[in-house]
């Protein structure tokens, strides 16, 4: 699972969700900065 990989703050599904979203939205709209903090 990637939950187990990718050690979140929270580490709450709920926020870790929120947080995938959030980046998604911000490389979509091209975003440097959230592709780096992304890799």
């Amino acid at each position: 699972k990637l939950t187990t990989r990718i050690n979140w703050p929270t580490g709450k599904p709920s926020n870790w969700v929120t947080i995938l979203t959030r980046y998604y939205i911000l490389i979509k709209r091209g975003e440097s900065n959230a592709g780096r903090f992304w890799i």
